[in-house]
């Protein structure tokens, strides 16, 4: 059963530059095809924050997430995004909460507060933070019995994240 993940940009940060429960949730879907739903604001903020705090830049995305694991798609609908503001505290998580319903993300994983405390709210979709997908196992079928390869985007020589 493939499943589509909708992943906030502190989760994908995290997962692509500390070694931590987030890398351990991104590697196996950059391997075995879950698809994770990328749009333009995420790649954006993505990038922004890659340069800001780690001066990357210029980031191959096709060979960090080789074909068929990333939905690339549109933005949400603007009213959507504005209903998505609306439920929340920061409208910078509109664009994000709003993609993840209109395309039926099966998962939205944040640590972002904000966002999290929808999940009692929401009917399909679930706000999990990475530590509540690798408690209920959510992340670990994809991996299993698998051997996964080095990722091809790793700075793995930074120390470990500190709040991870």
């Amino acid at each position: 059963m493939t499943r589509l993940w909708c992943l906030d940009t502190n989760v994908l940060v995290s997962g692509l530059v500390f070694q931590g429960p987030e890398q351990v949730l991104i590697r196996p879907l950059q391997h075995y095809r879950e698809p994770i739903l990328w749009f333009p604001t995420l790649e954006s903020e993505l990038q922004e924050v890659l340069a800001r705090k780690f001066e990357l830049t210029d980031v191959d995305w096709p060979s960090v997430f080789p074909r068929g694991t990333r939905m690339v798609v549109p933005e949400a609908p603007p009213d959507l995004i504005k209903q998505a503001i609306e439920d929340l505290r920061d409208p910078k998580d509109g664009p994000i909460l709003a993609a993840a319903r209109f395309y039926k993300a099966d998962f939205l994983v944040t640590g972002d507060r904000d966002l999290l405390v929808l999940a009692p709210m929401e009917k399909t979709l679930r706000i999990l933070t990475t530590k509540e997908v690798s408690c209920q196992n959510l992340g670990q079928d994809i991996a299993c019995n698998h051997e996964i390869p080095p990722g091809p985007y790793n700075p793995s020589r930074r120390p470990a994240d500190p709040q991870g």
